[in-house]
């Protein structure tokens, strides 16, 4: 398990059976507007999230 995979069992007691992950492929874009959408997204979703639940996602670091 990686330190993602500690993190998520420390706050959630479980392995993950219950965790979904959805992947997001970029084949549009290169560097650097790939990783400057990347970003992006990433952002945007956390900001939904905590608009919705008015907290930000609890194993969100940044």
């Amino acid at each position: 398990m990686d330190t993602a995979g500690w993190s998520y069992n420390d706050t959630f007691g479980d392995k993950g059976e219950d965790l979904y992950v959805s992947a997001f492929p970029i084949t549009e874009l290169t560097e650097p507007l790939r990783s400057l959408f990347i970003r992006f997204v990433e952002r945007k979703l956390i900001l939904e999230y905590a608009l919705k639940y008015e907290t930000p996602p609890r194993l969100n670091k940044k």
